[in-house]
């Protein structure tokens, strides 16, 4: 079934190389039904995702057709920064995981799920051809290449059948030659994919008929597979059946950053006529928009920082500014009131509004004062005379300041 699959997908992503992503997007549909990781690479469920980020503009790099890697995952991370608000904010994430976890599902069946018929999508089922007449019945497979997740005209699949019914009908064979981003693929009559190697390239075969019944020659060629062979020189030196081409790309600079996606143009200096080897013509890509505060007060290290953030959010630290930098730190004292002149004295709390964690400069925090305010002493009982003198004690209601009084006796 897998190897089914392959070959639809194999059909969608041609597709979507000719058809622009957003329109293709309104005839092809599939439903997410399971969280997709590194873990899942080698599944047909990763083309669907390839096939999702394609309708998105987005590439998955040199990820192969079933591939969950670095491209891949660079490719649902620009997926789910797109859509962070329904993706990533309910996580409390501002940057892209790059795994395919509930809510980049939910976008995604959101956006492609196949619960409803697809707008305009008409259906183009294609059929292997009838197998082996087997226990009175025999099969076929169909596939709809525009994969609209509809049946309403899709051909039976199984019929009766007898012995004389049995037949090969080799007219039905859907070999071909795909071209994906990992490289060149042949695609057998039965669907089994074989992977060409750099230097070769996929070819369908044919075999030819001949009729003469009609009182002519008639030609009939029909198709029987697909398959990888080496490329045919393109020397003009006929008599050398050994040569073969070997492309030569020469590739022009990126383009600018657009939707975290940059572009170049490779060309085959040789026109082999392969894309054997090409490189990668889109990356993912993110220029970060740095914008930071003031700088803050320099510490009693002699250091002072900032806050610096991207507007795009790429998740690098490339082209960051400095945020932090040497300072000299520069002492600002300031400070409260004086206090009340208490015993000729008075004070005040002064601190540092800089922390230089230094007092060079510190101002004075006491000083002489004369009392404004007139005393209003209040004394305890005379106790008896002792050592020809009297203590008494008084205070000041007033609070100017406090008095111990000291009398000799008769006084």
């Amino acid at each position: 079934m897998k190897i089914k699959l392959f070959i639809i997908v194999a059909g969608l992503f041609l597709s979507l190389l000719i058809v622009p992503g957003i329109i293709y997007a309104q005839s092809w549909c599939h439903t997410f039904n399971t969280n997709l990781g590194t873990g899942e690479s080698g599944s047909i469920e990763v083309a669907y995702l390839h096939v999702a980020l394609l309708a998105q503009n987005i590439s998955y790099g040199n990820d192969g057709l079933t591939d969950y890697s670095t491209g891949t995952i660079a490719g649902v991370t620009a997926f789910q920064e797109r859509y962070a608000s329904e993706i990533l904010a309910p996580w409390g994430l501002t940057h892209g995981t790059g795994y395919t976890g509930t809510t980049t599902r939910a976008k995604l069946n959101q956006l492609y799920g196949c619960s409803t018929t697809p707008s305009g999508c008409t259906e183009q089922w294609q059929c292997t051809g009838w197998g082996s007449c087997y226990n009175g019945s025999q099969t076929q497979t169909c596939t709809d290449y525009n994969f609209c997740g509809t049946t309403v005209n899709k051909p039976a699949t199984s019929r009766s059948c007898s012995s004389s019914t049995n037949t090969n009908n080799t007219n039905t064979c859907q070999a071909t030659c795909i071209t994906q981003l990992d490289g060149v693929y042949a695609i057998s009559c039965s669907g089994s994919p074989t992977k060409c190697s750099s230097n070769q390239t996929c070819e369908q075969t044919f075999s030819t008929s001949y009729d003469y019944s009609s009182g002519y020659v008639q030609t009939t060629q029909t198709l029987t597979g697909a398959h990888c062979t080496y490329s045919s020189s393109n020397n003009n030196n006929s008599n050398n059946t050994n040569n073969t081409c070997t492309t030569d790309w020469d590739c022009g600079s990126w383009s600018a950053c657009v939707n975290k996606q940059q572009t170049k143009t490779c060309t085959d200096l040789n026109n082999c006529g392969t894309t054997t080897n090409k490189p990668a013509e889109s990356q993912y890509c993110c220029e970060s928009d740095w914008s930071c505060g003031n700088w803050g007060i320099c510490s009693a290290y002699g250091q002072q920082t900032r806050i610096c953030t991207d507007a795009n959010s790429c998740g690098i630290t490339t082209g960051k500014p400095e945020t932090t930098q040497s300072c000299t730190c520069t002492e600002n004292w300031q400070c409260g009131s004086w206090s009340s002149c208490y015993n000729s004295q008075q004070t005040r709390f002064c601190y540092d509004v800089n922390h230089c964690g230094t007092t060079l400069y510190k101002l004075y925090t006491k000083q002489s004062c004369t009392p404004t305010c007139s005393p209003n002493y209040v004394c305890s009982q005379q106790p008896a005379c002792k050592n020809n003198q009297i203590q008494s004690y008084c205070y000041d209601t007033n609070q100017c300041f406090a008095l111990t009084d000291f009398r000799y006796c008769g006084q």
